[in-house]
């Protein structure tokens, strides 16, 4: 009985001794990170597929391209005037 007190008491006592801590310091790191400053680009315009195009008339087909041709234009300008933008 004596040794199971005393296993018991020996037990207690290692539970009440703290291992010694590393604590280390905060450190402030100043690192330049890479953000991309077109926050909000210009929706891409759809385009017709090669399907849906032979699908139309000669006439129609360059009133179409014709078309795409100053979406392209206008979405061309407003991704340049926001990569004008990040400089």
């Amino acid at each position: 009985m004596k040794v199971i007190v005393l296993l018991l008491a020996a037990s207690l006592t290692a539970c009440a001794a703290q291992p010694a801590r590393d604590v280390q310091a905060v450190q402030v790191v100043d690192k330049a990170v890479a953000v991309s400053c077109v926050q909000n680009p210009p929706p891409s315009p759809r385009f017709r597929t090669d399907s849906e195009l032979k699908a139309m008339t000669d006439y129609d087909v360059v009133i179409t391209l014709l078309a795409e041709r100053i979406q392209r234009e206008i979405y061309q300008s407003e991704l340049e005037a926001a990569l004008v933008a990040c400089k």
